[in-house]
């Protein structure tokens, strides 16, 4: 799982099945790289209850409404230079985003 500062050194495919698991505090740093979701049938982006997740400079593509998972009382803080490209409307009703900047 993630946590901490996290940096991305190039763009990722994140292939069906697998996921990005946000267990504790973490900021992700993109540096510009994307991350591309699948159409997969599980999540693929899941913060843990309680946690707090932050990006910077990153672009989340692909977005279908089953690739985010947030625990209650998730948040997620939308820093400087945040892309979200959705393939599908989105309704999500647990956690919270946050745009800072």
């Amino acid at each position: 799982g993630i946590s901490g500062d996290v940096t991305l050194g190039q763009s990722r495919f994140i292939q069906p099945g697998q996921s990005i698991h946000v267990v504790n505090d973490a900021t992700i740093h993109g540096h510009g790289s994307v991350l591309v979701f699948s159409k997969s049938t599980t999540p693929q982006f899941i913060v843990n209850p309680g946690v707090t997740v932050r990006l910077e400079n990153i672009t989340l593509s692909r977005i279908y409404a089953n690739t985010f998972q947030f625990g209650v009382g998730s948040i997620i803080d939308i820093g400087k230079n945040v892309t979200f490209e959705l393939e599908e409307d989105q309704f999500w009703t647990l956690g919270q985003f946050n745009l800072l900047g």
